[in-house]
């Protein structure tokens, strides 16, 4: 199965996707990124992969 998993942050207002797998890290090091974009997750769900997003669990205060 093609998928890759990814992590959602917020970046002083900007949304950016964090790869969390090995082939989500490939798909930003090809980009020349740290993170994927949203143009560049488009380019990968194109290709036939499925996105998943890891949850963050809660954090204890």
């Amino acid at each position: 199965m093609k998928e890759i998993t990814v992590r959602i942050r917020n970046n002083y207002g900007t949304t950016v996707y964090y790869p969390v797998c090995i082939n989500a890290a490939h798909f930003a090091q090809i980009a020349g990124t740290k993170t994927l974009g949203i143009q560049t997750i488009a380019h990968i769900k194109a290709m036939g992969y499925t996105v998943k997003v890891q949850q963050t669990e809660p954090q204890e205060l």
